[in-house]
């Protein structure tokens, strides 16, 4: 058998080994490592810690997640119960609500004293602060940006570091996929499957495993909500 038939057998059995469960592996064509791939429910979703003042929600009939802010909040934002490791990608299929809202995502959120896991208080209310200064640590992703424009961009924090904004504008959609994702020190965002800004952290390495957080920001009178569904993380 010659290495091209063998290597063709291998795809085949990987890839007919990813069509059963939840949770399987596919393989990452650009190292030919397999990834661990892991479909969430909006009930998987409804268990992850709420930070803020606001509520996430199962819709049966929609068969997705309702994240919304509540009265006088300071933005939401949903974070992993587990950490994820320096090869990881999020997709998902979102549904704004409204315009007029901020939507972001987190990558490798963590404690940048310890660098372990996020330290959260009882008596904090959300504050945007929080992801952006002191001890924090992370990726930030912003693929819908009502208040200002239309432009996705990835930023690193502390410090909201610019990685890198997309060119162009963004036309507003009712629903969209965004798949986010780091491979090491390797950034991008895609919307509905297309490249629209990619970026490299400047440190080697890139920032360690952390928890993966959505995050929403309205105009501060619990307003803003999205229908949040196929939630799926990739991990190698």
């Amino acid at each position: 058998m010659t290495r091209l038939m063998i290597a063709v057998v291998c795809v085949a059995v990987i890839v007919s080994g990813c069509m059963s469960g939840a949770s399987d592996y596919v393989p990452d064509f650009l190292t030919f490592k397999k990834l661990k791939v892991v479909e969430l429910s909006p009930e998987d979703l409804s268990e992850w810690l709420l930070i803020g003042v606001g509520e996430a929600v199962v819709d049966q009939k929609e068969n997705a997640l309702i994240l919304g802010e509540g009265h006088a909040s300071k933005g939401i934002t949903l974070v992993s119960p587990h950490s994820y490791g320096n090869h990881v990608i999020l997709s998902f299929e979102i549904r704004p609500m409204s315009y007029e809202g901020v939507s972001t995502v987190f990558l490798s959120a963590s404690d940048l004293v310890t660098m372990g896991d996020l330290k959260v208080t009882d008596d904090h209310l959300g504050n945007f602060n929080f992801w952006t200064e002191g001890r924090v640590q992370n990726y930030l992703f912003s693929y819908h940006n009502g208040y200002f424009d239309s432009k996705p961009y990835i930023m690193k924090n502390p410090g909201l570091k610019e990685v890198a904004t997309a060119s162009d504008e963004i036309p507003a959609a009712k629903t969209f996929k965004v798949e986010v994702g780091r491979r090491g020190r390797r950034l991008w965002i895609k919307i509905d499957d297309k490249l629209v800004v990619k970026g490299r952290d400047k440190n080697r390495g890139g920032l360690p495993p952390g928890r993966i957080g959505f995050r929403l920001r309205g105009h501060g009178a619990g307003a803003y909500r999205c229908l949040i569904r196929n939630v799926v993380i990739s991990e190698g």
